[in-house]
């Protein structure tokens, strides 16, 4: 059995305008003649006992609910001896009791982005409305990932975003610096390593306990877990498909490109990495490896 993955960038539309985010806004959904077209030659190229994972991003993907509809249903329907698992990204604002019914119907996974910007983090608390949290109930644990996505700026309170967001229920996290559109000087990348430091050592305490934490983000320099470095199948929201080039993969914002033209991009990502490297040694000290 091999395992595949097909990323479908659904719609380049966005219900938010998040100041570090790297993809260009638009007012695209992609069709489903597209979607099915990428969907029907890839599970083409495969074999049935391969298990597929098919992730929905955008932009807001439930901005193109819809269209995820109509894609699971015909997934279901033509292949139905097919292995298949669904995760969608979203920032959560569209999630609601009806969508997290069918969410969990349908067994998609769902990675929700927590910022510690003000929308989702306001005086040093995590802070999502009560439809929100309805909704995240109705879905079963195992199927939701916190992404703590930390900002330069903010880097000393990603121990207590986690804290709070254990408490809420959640059990899966990735923490995921913003290096591709800010910069970090040194006293933000040793908030940052305190931070991820204490992270890790709290979930350990916590799985000690028997409360099994996953943190994401960790995994010896596998960098699958961000769509800044898949190397997956990447289905634009046009249709055209990319696979093996990094950025052709991501439509980049101008802040994203303008960084990378300047020559400060790999500088910045290599420290931001090497904390993330360091926090990786510690987890593996810790759980013995």
């Amino acid at each position: 059995m091999k395992k595949r993955t097909i990323i479908l960038f659904v719609t380049d539309k966005c219900n938010r305008r998040c100041s570090y985010c790297r993809v260009h806004k638009g007012t695209n959904v992609m069709t489903f003649g597209s979607a099915k077209k990428a969907l029907d030659d890839y599970f083409a190229g495969g074999k049935t006992k391969d298990e597929i994972s098919v992730k929905f991003f955008g932009g807001e993907p439930l901005l193109a609910l819809p269209l995820i509809k109509k894609i699971v249903a015909y997934i279901g329907a033509v292949h139905p001896k097919q292995k298949v698992s669904y995760l969608l990204t979203t920032n959560g604002d569209l999630l609601t009791p009806a969508v997290a019914i069918f969410l969990a119907q349908n067994n998609v996974a769902v990675t929700l982005s927590v910022d510690l910007e003000k929308k989702h983090y306001s005086g040093g608390r995590v802070d999502f409305d009560r439809r929100m949290l309805s909704a995240l109930k109705m879905i079963p644990p195992r199927n939701i990932t916190a992404t703590i996505v930390v900002l330069p700026r903010k880097a000393g309170f990603v121990d207590s975003a986690f804290v709070q967001l254990f408490a809420m229920g959640f059990r899966s996290f990735h923490i995921l610096p913003v290096y591709y559109t800010m910069m970090w000087d040194e006293k933000q990348l040793v908030a940052l390593r305190n931070g991820i430091f204490r992270v890790i050592a709290l979930a350990h305490m916590f799985s000690l306990e028997g409360q099994k934490v996953l943190l994401r983000g960790f995994q010896n320099k596998d960098r699958s877990d961000s769509p800044l470095f898949n190397k997956d199948h990447f289905v634009d929201v046009k249709g055209v498909v990319n696979q093996g080039d990094d950025w052709a993969m991501m439509p980049a914002g101008a802040e994203t490109k303008a960084l990378l033209l300047s020559g400060k991009y790999s500088d910045n990502y290599l420290k931001v990495q090497r904390v993330m490297d360091e926090g990786t040694a510690f987890k593996n000290q810790l759980e013995g490896k």
